[in-house]
């Protein structure tokens, strides 16, 4: 997987290198049908700050941040695992995402979060 990182005056939620520590952690299976992952400001089309191009393989994760902390950090991690669920379920991507439907994936989020902020504090 391929990983962009768009030029931006702001710093992102995540860099590279977090995304990789966290791919390496999750299971590969989540990560399977994203052939580019998009680091970026913005997109056209972006409803939520994950969102998916089936047909192109591209994940965008759009997250610009004045300064990196540990609530924002938790709450891109959430995100980050809200997205990828909705790859692995085939969820319908530039919609809205209902709290219902958020919801279905507590259980994944519950059981990776740790595991994900561990991995990112360690480095």
């Amino acid at each position: 997987m391929k990983i962009v990182v768009y030029n931006s005056h702001d710093q992102y939620a995540f860099s590279r290198k977090e995304i990789e520590r966290i791919r390496d952690v999750l299971p590969k299976a989540y990560w399977a049908r994203i052939r580019e992952f998009h680091i970026a400001h913005s997109h056209p089309a972006a409803k939520e700050v994950f969102e998916f191009n089936e047909e192109q393989g591209i994940a965008y994760f759009i997250r610009p941040v004045k300064e990196k902390n540990a609530e924002i950090q938790t709450e891109a991690v959430k995100d980050l695992l809200v997205g990828l669920s909705r790859i692995r379920s085939k969820s319908r991507f530039f919609l809205p995402l209902k709290e219902r439907e958020r919801e279905t994936y507590s259980e994944f989020i519950n059981h990776w979060m740790p595991v994900c902020l561990t991995q990112l504090r360690q480095a």
